[in-house]
């Protein structure tokens, strides 16, 4: 996109619209002296003039609102455009191919590229908008950032560009996004208080368990609070979408934003449906790869973590679904777009049933705000895993030879009419307990078997057959130690010493048995050539988990401790 650099009162100044800085400067008794120097790229017209990546470096000192009432016709015209884009794009961080998608889609007809134009460098002269390039076009290429997502130079590459018919910056971390390039302006409007009012929110919520109730009355304790943080750590199957509800009306009635975030694009289907259901009253948006509504405005949105660079201070509440999970915790980029689609003054919940040791160790210090849910709404003890060494199990299964520990595993789930899930550490592996099984089970049994793995097509068939009951036992890998729950569910992990197997991933594993109250026959087994230092943990947190739930009333019946710890 072509862009002007122009001087004025000895700065250099960017425009996308020569003729409304002119009406800008004019207003204020400046004439814009010389023709001014043309760019075919944003980046480039920044490079030029060395200017820092920040809105006031480049914006000039706003004229209070009321000095353009009274004004000529065209201001007024102007300022009329500005106020309506304002409103569509508050909280919104595009860059210019999304905008005039997203004005397109408002306004119901194919935008004008000049009057977008004027009306973004309106905004942008006026202070209310920023304008930068979608990458940093410096020369040295260390200092070469993507202003969308935050990606570093190392996945930043330079391409041709048919845009700008030169050398142009491409960032490779959000490309999935659409390209973030240093030719295309990026566009950030902040959401403003004046655009929030008071209204009335209808809620829906289920009964809810005293576990439930005590965790929800610490979550609005929080809320009241000045601290801007809370981790819950509720276990698997607790019910913690109930927990939050009221502090999500809280901030809906104040006229507030709340996002609801995850990793997985499940995750995000069934919370649309549940929150939906919960606030009935409420404009909701649901966001991710296969959404048609990414154009849409509201005031609750269900979005998975990609789909926040989008955003731009927005969001008075941001709950973060499974925060410890790939691809999210531990990525500074999508760590970072989370905080970045926070409001000023707004809070964060981060929900988890197994947080990372940095987290509890925040809450240890008293530095972060923790609320626990130990228990699953039906009262239950969450299963503890047995552990069982095998010495050369993995050789045991490539010649095909007996295991009977594991042949009793399977008939337990067999003679219960449960369904099993088998965790290996590799997709090589999960082809080689498939033969196994091939060679240790009857025909019939073996017809219920398969495998679901990152690389398989039918991968999203095999997992409905599964869950309907078609099939009785997946050979998977960590893929499905999240988001797939059937009631009558065994699972066994093989080769629980692989490092694959984290403490979180052996947790939310054994987190897939138990979750129905009508079946308690599941079992969790660990099969493993030799006793390790996080199967240990993992036990412990279980352990303990199931002594607070005790401890606090929460359990439905007497809690017998189950399982031994080597």
């Amino acid at each position: 996109m072509e862009v002007m650099v122009y001087q004025v009162k000895g700065s250099s100044w960017i425009t996308l619209d020569r003729t409304i800085d002119q009406l800008f400067w004019g207003m204020q008794g400046v004439e814009i002296v010389g023709g001014g120097v043309r760019f075919p790229s944003l980046g480039q017209a920044y490079e030029w003039i060395g200017e820092p990546y920040s809105r006031n470096a480049i914006s000039a000192t706003a004229l209070e609102m009321e000095d353009w009432k009274g004004r000529a016709q065209p201001i007024q015209h102007l300022e009329y455009r500005a106020q309506r884009l304002q409103r569509w794009l508050a909280g919104r961080s595009l860059l210019w191919p999304e905008v005039r998608s997203f004005v397109a889609y408002q306004q119901g007809a194919k935008v004008r590229e000049d009057k977008l134009r004027s009306t973004v460098q309106w905004l942008h002269l006026t202070g209310r908008a920023e304008l930068l390039p979608g990458v940093t076009q410096t020369r040295a290429p260390k200092n070469r950032q993507c202003l969308r997502c935050g990606g570093g130079q190392r996945r930043i590459q330079q391409v041709a560009c048919a845009r700008c018919n030169g050398p142009c910056l491409l960032c490779e971390s959000c490309v999935m996004l659409g390209g973030s390039r240093s030719c295309l302006p990026l566009i950030r409007i902040p959401f403003t208080s004046e655009q929030k009012g008071v209204q009335r929110i209808r809620l829906i919520s289920p009964p809810l368990t005293s576990a439930q109730r005590d965790t929800m009355e610490a979550c609005q304790r929080w809320f009241s609070s000045t601290r801007s943080e809370l981790l819950v750590w509720a276990v698997t199957g607790s019910g913690k979408t109930e927990m939050l509800l009221p502090v999500l009306q809280r901030v809906l009635a104040s006229g507030g934003t709340v996002l609801w975030t995850a990793p997985r694009r499940d995750v995000i289907k069934e919370l649309s449906q549940r929150l939906g259901q919960a606030f009935p009253g409420v404009k909701q948006v649901t966001l991710h790869g296969e959404s048609q509504e990414v154009w849409e405005i509201g005031q609750l949105f269900i979005a998975t973590v990609p789909q926040l660079i989008r955003f731009y201070q927005f969001f008075d509440l941001v709950v973060v679904d499974e925060a410890d999970a790939w691809p999210l915790y531990g990525d500074t980029i999508w760590e970072a777009a989370v905080i970045r689609a926070t409001a000023a003054g707004g809070k964060r919940v981060a929900v988890t049933a197994t947080p990372a040791t940095p987290w509890k160790k925040q809450v240890k210090a008293g530095e972060l705000t923790a609320v626990t849910l130990p228990v699953r709404y039906h009262g239950y003890p969450l299963p503890v895993p047995k552990l069982i060494k095998k010495r050369s199990l993995w050789a045991r299964l490539q010649q095909g030879k007996s295991i009977p520990s594991l042949l009793s595993f399977l008939d337990q789930v067999v003679e219960k009419k449960g369904q099993a899930l088998l965790f290996v550490p590799r997709v090589k592996d999960a082809k080689t307990l498939l033969r196994w099984l091939k060679n240790a089970l009857p025909s019939t049994l073996y017809q219920g078997c398969s495998v679901v793995s990152g690389r398989e097509e039918a991968r999203g068939e095999r997992i409905a057959e599964f869950r309907h009951g078609k099939r009785w036992l997946l050979v998977t890998t960590t893929i499905l130690e999240r988001g797939v729950t059937v009631p009558r569910c065994h699972v066994a992990v093989l080769g629980a010493d692989h490092p694959i197997f984290d403490q979180a991933s052996l947790i939310q594993i054994a987190g897939r048995v138990g979750r129905s109250s009508s079946y308690r026959a599941g079992e969790v087994h660990f099969f493993t050539t030799l006793y390790t230092d996080v199967q240990k943990d993992a036990l412990r947190e279980i352990v303990a988990l199931n002594q607070l739930a005790k401890r606090c009333g929460y359990l439905v019946k007497e809690y017998k401790e189950e399982g031994e710890i080597p």
